[in-house]
């Protein structure tokens, strides 16, 4: 059996208008691949880190522990596979930077070493994180330059860095882009095994400095919101460095789209760094064009069935074309081409994966439960969004004059029952103009800066947008604008509708196409402006998982219980201070996407820092948090390994 194995299934049978499925890549547990790993930790020293912990001890005492024990499973690895070489850097910073230990090789003999080192780490000073990471930038291209220039082991050669600070910025270098950029050399990632990782401890720590720094290739950012699971999130960052196993990998959906969580958008094309041994990992995918309309995938695919259509009976003789506009309408399979190579190969490996699909009538179970991550990765993005959008001024030209401070806006007067003013009259001819001329490209442009212009009819026009697309048969134009807003019930200047325009048409497979893109309704995205409105949301979306949960006899199940807790932690996010939220929201996020093997159990710092629920939204009030630091995508020797760096002496 292959050490990686993928699958793939979809919600509905194939003949579905619209379908979900899933994606999943499988490997086996592998030892390390690595001959060569150097651990180079960047600990922060600054005077906060002598403040207490609820359990009595410093933020500093707890950093020696968790440190002592990485070291601790360092020489047991060593112990049983000493074929790989490990190296420890130590930094340790506040003010200024300095290097405590220098590329010690780590052995059984030099534990006592390491352990003396670390006592010698005391608060003091202030915080200088600019200093701290030019004299990593400047020790790790010192390790690279020691390697041969011919080195037939360099992919098996590993530098990890893993930064860790509890507090913001207080001296030096404060320009985020600057202090990324010692954190990032394009070349040097693409040459060498190089990771970055930055944790950052408590809830008084810059939560956005550290996620950006942590955004680069092969950078990940972990918050510990509780010294004491600090353990558990080292535990998961050593499992991911010493088990890497897959890399630069590539997925491509043809005839489909997968779904990148970062951005909340659906694409073509996804990339993934690394993928460790032993895990599993899951990706949400789609049929071709479905936007959140069941219809809208039925109607890109017949759209893509017409074009083809339409070319054929253009070069085929007329019986031929009569064939083809008769001959039934099929969905265009969904293909999956994956590509990645192997840390220890050379070369890359590409696989194409044909999804399984359940009997007509019938759905796959196994799939529905991620349709709810999918739904709650999607309203997750969306609070981040809400929570981290800039309050702006209206716009002084949308004021009365003399209005100052009092926000009057201006009435918008509006031409012949459609939604744009007259201030916008030229661009509404000249876009126009360019549909008539079947410029629809520029026509997308257009509606790019000025989306309004999408319904416009000045007179004497005849045609609107949708009419010019209808009247050229124009399918592909026909979706664009559609996806835009259209007003499928929008009639020409002289009273004609779009379906009798679409009647003319002399292709009947054209005529289906265009048919069934008008009878979808696009739905309209609903804009929440309040916390109000986002928690009325959160309760209603909470109370209908929970229903779906007590049917499906899900209700003490770890996966369906971690989303509920990702829909509470949105819920606190909104009424938490902006950092505060972003600490919470941000890591059970990128727990999810990633599927981390740990995500924050602890809510006592949000819950102390946000308002209480409201009793009346009864979803997200009686929910009963799992406060479990283990998330169900753990793999077993992930789980092990946080057990190990975690454990009390």
């Amino acid at each position: 059996m292959s050490p990686v194995m993928f699958s793939s299934k979809f919600l509905n049978p194939p003949n579905s208008s619209s379908n979900f499925g899933i994606f999943q890549l499988k490997t086996e547990q592998q030892e390390s691949k690595f001959k060569e790993i150097n651990w180079v930790l960047n600990v922060d020293r600054s005077g906060s880190m002598q403040d207490m912990c609820p359990d009595g001890k410093t933020k500093m005492e707890h950093t020696h522990h968790t440190l002592k024990n990485m070291v601790d499973y360092f020489i047991k690895l060593n112990r049983d596979h000493p074929t790989i070489k490990q190296y420890i850097t130590i930094i340790a910073f506040d003010h200024e930077a300095i290097i405590l230990c220098d590329c010690l090789e780590i052995t059984e003999s030099a534990a006592g070493t390491i352990a003396t080192i670390l006592d010698t780490l005391k608060p003091r000073g202030t915080t200088n994180i600019g200093d701290a990471l030019s004299l990593a930038d400047e020790h790790i291209r010192g390790i690279i330059d020691k390697y041969p220039a011919d080195d037939a082991d360099i992919n098996v050669r590993q530098i990890s860095h893993l930064f860790m600070s509890d507090g913001n910025i207080t001296q030096g270098i404060q320009d985020i882009d600057i202090l990324k950029a010692k954190c990032y050399d394009r070349r040097r990632v693409a040459a060498y095994n190089i990771t970055n990782t930055f944790i950052g401890f408590g809830t008084h720590h810059d939560a956005n400095l550290m996620r950006k720094l942590g955004d680069i290739p092969k950078g990940a950012y972990y918050f510990v919101e509780s010294l004491e699971n600090a353990g558990m999130v080292y535990g998961e960052i050593l499992y991911k460095s010493l088990y890497e196993y897959i890399q630069n990998l590539r997925i491509r959906v043809d005839n489909g789209d997968i779904y990148n969580y970062e951005t909340n958008t659906w694409g073509k094309i996804l990339t993934v760094d690394a993928v460790s041994s032993g895990q599993t990992r899951t990706w949400h995918i789609r049929t071709i064009s479905a936007d959140e309309p069941a219809s809208a995938a039925s109607a890109s695919a017949t759209a893509a069935s017409a074009s083809a259509s339409a070319a054929s009976a253009s070069a085929a003789s007329a019986s031929a074309a009569q064939d083809a506009e008769t001959s039934e309408m099929i969905q265009l399979p969904v293909t999956i081409v994956v590509a990645y190579k192997l840390l220890s190969e050379n070369h890359i490996t590409s696989k194409e994966v044909h999804p399984d699909y359940p009997p007509d009538g019938e759905i796959d179970s196994s799939v529905e439960k991620y349709m709810w991550r999918q739904r709650t990765q999607e309203i997750m993005s969306e609070v981040n969004e809400f929570i981290n959008k800039p309050k702006s001024p209206p716009d002084p030209a949308q004021l009365y004059p003399g209005a100052g401070g009092n926000i009057f806006v201006k009435p918008t007067f509006r031409h012949n029952g459609i939604a744009t003013a007259d201030k916008y009259l030229t661009e509404e001819h000249e876009i126009l103009d360019m549909a008539k001329s079947g410029e629809w490209i520029l026509v997308s442009n257009m509606l790019d800066k000025m989306p309004h212009l999408i319904n416009c009819l000045p007179p004497p026009r005849r045609y609107g947008l949708i009419h010019h697309a209808v009247h050229q048969q124009n399918v592909k134009a026909l979706e664009t604008i559609m996806n835009r807003g259209a007003d499928a019930d929008m009639v020409t200047s002289d009273g004609e509708t779009v379906q009798q325009i679409i009647e003319k048409s002399t292709s009947r497979i054209i005529r289906t196409a265009m048919i069934e893109l008008l009878n979808y309704i696009i739905p309209v995205k609903t804009t929440r402006t309040t916390n109000k409105e986002f928690e009325q949301h959160l309760n209603e979306f909470m109370l209908e998982m929970k229903d779906y949960m007590e049917e499906k006899n899900l209700i003490d199940d770890v996966f369906m219980n971690n989303l509920c807790d990702d829909i509470y932690v949105c819920t606190k996010s909104l009424s938490a201070s902006k950092n505060l939220g972003n600490m919470y929201l941000n890591t059970r996020s990128a727990s999810q996407g990633n599927e981390r093997a740990y995500n924050i159990g602890n809510f006592r710092d949000l819950d102390a820092g946000s308002k209480p629920v409201d009793a009346a939204f009864r979803g997200l009030s009686q929910h009963t948090q799992q406060h479990t630091t283990q998330t169900p995508y753990a793999p077993p020797r992930a789980a092990t390994l946080m057990r190990a760096v975690s454990c009390r002496r």
